[in-house]
């Protein structure tokens, strides 16, 4: 499930006052081919502001030891194609240990925080008159679902914002209003904010944001001189654990008087006779995976911010009564929560839904699977002889796409036997039986070009494999206009991806295909020409049908 941004942006600002405020920061460009260093760049570039001389390698080296992922690795090691090397990965734009927080905390004492949105104006000036740039992250626009990241220098006549921008290494300016959001570019989707730490008693010691428990600290980076440290939950008692919503929980399992609280997204929420205002804490914005509704007298204050996101499939509902005041912002997304909703609870009760029937050009998939963390499985058929198998690392909530009868389905009864291992440590195993229909030998030949396997690993060069063909398919195909693109070949084979119509007119292009999703933008009906041309110089082209 891949990330689906921004649906409707209704707001209104006040007057900007003329204030101009600029600071001197150093221009940093991101490592030659160190394509996705946009963060440890904007960490550099502060800490240098704060005569700290540090470089993105001590960084990354730093980052390396503390959040696993880099293998062993020298990260300032020079190869000739650093673009696939495995220290070229994203560091987190978060409070976790080798994000963005502790890096700076780590290298310079510098104590911040990250707020899950845009600053206002007048934010923006407050912090740039307190000598502290803020560095700011941009989901992007470009087909990619990745984000960016910049450092705000300087704000000139209360709306004009400058920015240092690690691509390039250079500031540029932009209105307030298309610095938050560009639909063609950007939108500012998180702020870290510099504050202040002391050892002298007017405010929270320095040691309360090193990521230690330390000091007189009584729990991670609280209690003692620190902010108090949060109660502990409830333990559970009743039927906490009967995946039935009863005896006054709020959700299935969690809430009410009895119960731990909820820390996981409900499916639909109603939201009434509330005020909102700005800075809005993220952790209690308005979030459900299906349908939020918002009635009564809910309100966005002036100056005020609301934020209601649901997962892509999800809803927004406005009934009567529903208002934001003059001055005030509502927003609402549709994107991917699955980095926000993966919260381990104690209990898990749902498992996900499978197919019953495979057939040419579907899959065997499993569905609203949460807080899973591995899969193992494998097929047999009806004489229990193995046909595919897979052990999945999983990451996030939602759909998986397990098996689409390549290679040697023909129609007949199968079996999956899964094991699936949660979060909590809990793991289930299971045999499941479904049919697939429509395959034969003759089918399976006439359809392997346009289905190759879905997980064939990739070769661990640029180019495609020798002995393989290159060929991907288009998932689903028909499809609204958002479709997956499978390879048996890795994506950085890809030297120009384009969708023409049929008069031949472009309708899309992109030379750097970072990710297998594709978003058009308003795309009409009809039939499309998906061509690929590989860094090799081959052609591979598929016909798609947007419905």
């Amino acid at each position: 499930m891949k990330k689906y941004i921004l649906l409707l942006f209704l707001g209104i600002t006040g007057t900007l006052n003329a204030q101009t405020k600029e600071l001197e920061v150093p221009n940093v460009n991101v490592y030659p081919l160190r394509t996705k260093w946009c963060v440890p760049a904007c960490a550099e570039c502060v800490l240098r502001y704060k005569k700290i001389n540090i470089d993105q390698c001590k960084i990354m080296k730093y980052v390396q030891e503390e959040a696993p992922g880099y293998g062993g690795f020298n990260c300032c090691e020079e190869i000739p194609n650093f673009s696939q090397h495995p220290c070229n990965n994203i560091v987190l734009f978060s409070n976790a240990k080798g994000g963005l927080i502790d890096i700076l905390m780590h290298f310079g004492n510098i104590a911040s925080k990250i707020w899950e949105n845009s600053l206002g104006t007048d934010e923006i000036i407050k912090n740039l008159t307190n000598d502290y740039p803020l560095i700011v992250s941009w989901d992007l626009y470009d087909g990619s679902n990745s984000a960016h990241a910049v450092v705000i220098c300087g704000i000139k006549n209360g709306d004009l914002i400058k920015y240092m921008d690690p691509n390039g290494g250079g500031k540029f300016d932009l209105p307030w209003s298309e610095f938050h959001y560009d639909p063609e570019h950007h939108w500012w989707r998180a702020t870290l904010e510099i504050i202040a730490c002391s050892s002298r008693g007017d405010c929270y010691p320095c040691h309360c944001y090193n990521f230690e428990t330390d000091g007189d600290e009584t729990g991670y980076n609280c209690g003692g001189s620190c902010w108090a440290c949060p109660p502990p939950p409830p333990p559970p008692t009743g039927n906490c654990t009967d995946c039935v919503k009863n005896n006054g929980e709020s959700e299935i399992d969690c809430g009410g008087k009895n119960c731990p609280p909820c820390t996981d997204l409900p499916k639909e929420l109603t939201i009434e006779n509330k005020e909102y205002y700005d800075p809005y804490p993220y952790d209690a914005r308005i979030r459900a995976t299906k349908k939020i509704t918002a009635k009564d007298n809910t309100t966005v204050k002036s100056k005020g911010e609301a934020n209601y996101i649901t997962e892509e499939e999800g809803s927004i509902v406005l009934l009567s009564g529903f208002k934001v005041e003059r001055g005030g912002t509502f927003r609402t997304q549709m994107r991917d929560l699955s980095e926000y909703s993966r919260i381990c609870p104690e209990w898990i009760c749902e498992t996900g839904s499978l197919d019953k029937i495979v057939r040419p050009r579907g899959a065997l998939g499993l569905y609203d699977l949460l807080y899973a963390v591995k899969i193992e499985y494998k097929i047999y058929d009806e004489q229990e002889r193995f046909v595919y198998g897979e052990t999945r690392a999983i990451t996030r909530n939602g759909y998986f796409p397990l098996w689409n009868g390549t290679p040697g389905a023909i129609e007949g009864t199968y079996w999956l036997s899964c094991s699936i291992y949660f979060c909590n440590g809990m793991m289930i195993s299971f045999r499941y039986q479904f049919v697939v229909k429509g395959y034969s030998k003759s089918t399976e030949a006439s359809y392997t070009p346009e289905t190759p396997p879905l997980f064939s690993p990739p070769p661990s060069n640029d180019t495609p494999s020798a002995t393989a063909t290159p060929n991907f398919t288009i998932i689903p195909n028909p499809n609204p206009g958002t479709f997956q693109i499978e390879t048996n070949f890795p994506l950085s084979a890809i030297g120009n991806l384009k969708i023409t119509n049929l008069m031949g007119a472009t309708v899309y292009e992109t030379q750097k295909v970072a990710s297998n999703t594709v978003q058009l933008q308003n795309p009409a009906k009809g039939t499309y020409f998906v061509v690929m041309i590989l860094k090799d110089g081959a052609v591979l082209t598929r016909k798609m049908v947007v419905q």
